[in-house]
């Protein structure tokens, strides 16, 4: 699936299994993330067998059961690190399938910069 196809086929999904990722999965992600870190400079993780991030009472809120898997969006403090966070996060949500990802508020700049660069071509313009 290339990640245009990922894009039109993409759908938020809240619901959670406790069933581990299969390794071929993790590989996948693991191999991504790092890519991502390099190339955005970030400090993307992936979280694994780890029941206790989502047991607080705004998880409760959001209605995040049985996560025990899940990535954390982080690097060093920037004016444009949320916006970073957003563009190579929607790259590793398209990625794999078979995991979700949380989005965060003020990242919508970079998703909708890495759709556009899907959509025209990173060669048919250039970001000022």
């Amino acid at each position: 699936m290339t990640i245009q196809e990922a894009i039109e086929a993409r759908h938020s999904v809240r619901g959670y299994n406790e069933q581990p990722l299969a390794a071929e999965v993790v590989k996948a992600l693991e191999e991504k993330i790092t890519e991502l870190n390099r190339e955005g400079h970030l400090h993307i993780q992936l979280i694994l067998n780890e029941p206790k991030a989502f047991q607080g009472t705004l998880a409760k809120y959001g209605k995040f059961r049985g996560v025990n898997y899940y990535i954390v969006m982080a690097g060093q403090k920037a004016d444009d690190l949320d916006e970073r966070i957003g563009y190579y996060g929607e790259q590793l949500v398209h990625a794999k399938k078979g995991f979700s990802m949380i989005g965060y508020t003020k990242t919508d700049l970079g998703i909708a910069k890495c759709h556009f660069e899907v959509g025209a071509g990173k060669e048919n313009f250039e970001w000022v």
